[in-house]
Order: structure tokens, then C-alpha cells, then sequence
């Protein structure tokens, strides 16, 4: 894939959760098999479940290998539709995707006709810098909150503080688009799940191993996105500003004022 402004890797995006639907009634038998090919292939532990609560049991497992993928068998009783859900979190997201990219994956296996995209998150890391400040930090999440106080319920905006650190988290979990920001002892990380008929569209992109394509959209939707959610007159949010800056016409006062401020 030929690098691009809009690419993960140019802004900086990692891919941290890839969610699968195959609709349609499916058998153990048959996620036994998309289970070994990922085992047997790309080294992935699997575990399998039955409905919302069912327990886990493992499939396929080698304490030599560092990746694993998840399971979750659904009839309609359960959520109105048959099917199975494949999941990738995390670093196993992370590595999956790097597979796909390199075209490596036979999609046939997955049932590709019933296939499609159910969720894909995108990550920015904001590595703490020596001159945050604590009484920062906390305005920041301050004046976020004030921005959204007027456009969201408030079941929709839920902000916590943990022995980890501040999260806030932004929309509705059942929702397409739901944002996090959470805290961490290197730095602020701002999370988007992307998911049912938002990412669903996207699908064949994927499938037909259209990256660039791909990649140039959702890096422009998480960029837009966190600009709807986010303060701009911030140290935090100095890499949206960043990306706003080299790809969008300085419209905003908050912007100018702001990079003039640092300048």
C-alpha cells in the first residue's frame, strides 16, 4: 500500500478490536474449522461460547503462541439473528490486521458470502509529555464534559476516576459510533468504536483488500469525529490539532488562537 496522508500509519492510528458477523445458522463443526486455520496458519489460541452468558472452553491452544481469537455462537432467541461472532482484540486486532494487509488471509474459510464487518476500533496514543500538568489534565476533561453536556443525554456521558487514572466515555455503547478517553501512566489514549451499518458498509473494501481506500476513510471519520467531540484549545488535543492544521482550512478561532499561543 503506498503511504498516504490519510493512512494509519501517517496519523499515527492503531487498530485495537476487528469484530466479525456470519450471519446465518452455523455449526461447531464449522467454526472448529475457521478456528484451525487460524491456529494452524497465523498461530491464534480460540476460544468458543454459546449465547450472551455461555462459558468458555478452548478450541485450539499452545502456550507458545501469543495471540487468540474469540467465538461467540447466537441463535435467534438470543439477539434476533443466527450466527456467530469472530473478535479480535487488542494486540490479536493489531496483528490481524497486519495480516490482512499483506493479502494473506483466504476469506472463502470465513464463509465470505454471509461475511461482514461488525466493529473496528481506531486508537490514538498521547504519550505524556514533561510539561502536563495534573490541573491540566483535569480541565481538560472539564471542558469536554461542558462541550457535551448540551448535545448528549446524560446515561450517554460517563466520566470515572479509577486507581488507573480519569475515563470518560462519550455516546451510547449500543450506538455506531462510541468514544473513550482514558488515562494511563505513559499518556491519554482516545479510542473510537465504529460498528453495526456504519462499519457493515465498509466491508468489501476490506475483503477486496482495497487499503488505501479503507484506511482513507475511517482515518478522516476518527479524525472528524474526535474534532466533534473533543476541546481544541487544548494541550491534550494538540495532535488533532496537528491533523487539522495540515488537511483542513483553519476555520475555527479556537485553532488559530490556540497554534498561535504555542508558536
Amino acid at each position: 500500500m503506498n503511504r498516504n496522508q490519510y493512512s494509519f500509519e501517517s496519523e499515527n492510528l492503531v487498530v485495537d478490536w476487528i469484530g466479525f458477523n456470519i450471519q446465518g445458522f452455523v455449526e461447531k463443526k464449522q467454526i472448529r474449522q475457521i478456528a484451525e486455520y487460524l491456529f494452524h496458519n497465523f498461530r491464534f489460541n480460540s476460544i468458543f461460547a454459546v449465547g450472551l452468558d455461555g462459558k468458555e472452553e478452548a478450541l485450539f491452544k499452545d502456550p507458545k503462541n501469543n495471540y487468540q481469537v474469540s467465538f461467540r455462537l447466537y441463535r435467534y432467541s438470543d439477539i434476533y439473528w443466527d450466527g456467530i461472532k469472530i473478535d479480535f482484540s487488542g494486540n490479536n486486532a493489531a496483528q490481524v490486521y497486519n495480516l490482512i494487509q499483506k493479502q494473506k488471509f483466504d476469506w472463502n474459510i470465513f464463509q465470505l458470502p454471509n461475511l461482514s464487518l461488525s466493529r473496528f476500533d481506531l486508537c490514538y496514543f498521547r504519550e505524556k509529555q514533561h510539561t502536563d500538568q495534573k490541573d491540566e489534565l483535569e480541565t481538560f476533561f472539564s471542558n469536554s464534559i461542558s462541550k457535551l453536556a448540551n448535545k448528549h443525554k446524560k446515561n450517554s456521558l460517563n466520566f470515572a476516576q479509577s486507581t488507573k487514572g480519569y475515563i470518560l466515555r462519550i455516546g451510547n455503547r449500543k450506538s455506531s459510533n462510541f468514544y473513550r478517553i482514558y488515562q494511563t501512566k505513559t499518556g491519554l489514549r482516545f479510542e473510537l468504536e465504529i460498528k453495526k451499518t456504519l462499519i457493515k458498509q465498509f466491508s468489501d473494501l476490506l475483503f477486496c483488500y482495497d487499503i488505501e481506500q479503507f484506511e482513507k476513510i475511517l482515518t478522516k471519520h476518527f479524525y472528524t469525529y474526535s474534532k466533534k467531540v473533543l476541546t481544541l484549545n487544548d494541550c491534550y488535543t494538540d495532535w488533532l490539532i496537528k491533523y487539522l492544521r495540515k488537511n483542513e482550512k483553519p476555520t475555527s478561532l479556537l485553532v488559530t488562537s490556540y497554534l498561535k499561543k504555542k508558536k
